[in-house]
This record gives structure tokens, C-alpha cells and sequence, in this order.
């Protein structure tokens, strides 16, 4: 209402501590640490990438591959992309120093290169890994996840959980593909 930011570190100091102050509530708080805010850039570099991912799917092998999966009606639901792995990283680097990129292990051809790509989104909804699968079984490991790093570890993430908690009854299957599929059944 008045102008003031509403995410980010602007809106804890600009509007949450104005709010408490005016309404006389004590708040105690701690600068945010270097690692702190070096995960929040990461978060960010994470959402920048589905993004441009996302634009990747006028390809018309991905379209193509879509529609032989039957997956046509869900690719936006679940953010299916693709790129091209030198204009990613590029597009990439303008937003984000490097030390980000590496730390959340962005640099990473075998991931992105020439492949159907899938976001990995942790409980709470916030991009963190990836998945790809290759088109064409040729010799290639046929999946590829993103490395661990300080916001994923595929152990520890149970895809689409972000979506099963919103649901009464929850379905556990194995792969990526089979989440798509159930969910179209």
C-alpha cells in the first residue's frame, strides 16, 4: 500500500519491521549469513533456469517427443524444458555471478545438452535439481539428475510431493514418466 517491497531482504527490513514497529511488537533478529544468501541466489538461479527451460520447448523434438509420450496436455503443469547448454549457461551467467552457478552445480552438460528436461521441486514447491532423460535410447545413461548440492539431494526429495499434499489420497511410484502418466490416468 505504501510502496514498500514485498519480497526479498526489502521486505523483511523495509515492511515486516516497519509493521512491527508501528504495531509495538518486539523483534529479535539476525543478519542473514553469507550462506544464507548465497541459497536464496541459488533459489533464484534454479527458478531463472526453469524459465528459460521452459522457453526451450518450441523444439520441435520435444514437441514431438511430448506427443508420442501423450504428455501434450500436462507439459506446462509440470514445466517440462529444454535447451541448448552454451546459450543456457550464458543466459544464466548475466543474472548470476559464477561461484552461484557452481555451488548449486548449474555448469553441468551432461544434464542439460540435447535433452528432455524435467524440474525437480522440493515439498515447498521451490525449484532445486533437475532430470533428463535422453529421446532415443543410444548407449546414453537414459537419465541424468542434477548433482547434490546445498538446497537437493535426490535422496532426500520425493518428486511432486509439492502437488501430493494438496491431494486426500497419494499414489507412490518409481519414475518420472510414471508420475506423468498416473497423473493423466
Amino acid at each position: 500500500y505504501e510502496g514498500k517491497p514485498i519480497e526479498g531482504e526489502g521486505f523483511l527490513k523495509d515492511n515486516f519491521l516497519y509493521l512491527a514497529e508501528l504495531f509495538d511488537v518486539k523483534v529479535e533478529y539476525e543478519e542473514m549469513t553469507q550462506d544464507e544468501k548465497e541459497l536464496i541466489e541459488i533459489g533464484k538461479a534454479y527458478e531463472k533456469a526453469v524459465e528459460i527451460l521452459k522457453k526451450g520447448m518450441i523444439n520441435q523434438k520435444v514437441k514431438d517427443y511430448i506427443k508420442k509420450r501423450g504428455w501434450e496436455d500436462i507439459a506446462e503443469e509440470f514445466e517440462f524444458g529444454f535447451c541448448a547448454y552454451e546459450k543456457f549457461i550464458q543466459i544464466l551467467e548475466k543474472e548470476f555471478p559464477k561461484p552461484i552457478l557452481t555451488k548449486g552445480k548449474l555448469y553441468h552438460p551432461d544434464l542439460f545438452n540435447d535433452r528432455f528436461i524435467i524440474p525437480i521441486r522440493d515439498s515447498w514447491g521451490r525449484a532445486v535439481g533437475f532430470a533428463s532423460r535422453i529421446f532415443e535410447d543410444k548407449g546414453k545413461s537414459k537419465y541424468v539428475n542434477s548433482k547434490s548440492h546445498l538446497l537437493f539431494d535426490k535422496s532426500g526429495i520425493v518428486y511432486n510431493l509439492h502437488k501430493a499434499c494438496k491431494e486426500q489420497w497419494v499414489y507412490v511410484v518409481e519414475g518420472y514418466a510414471d508420475v506423468f502418466t498416473l497423473h493423466k490416468a
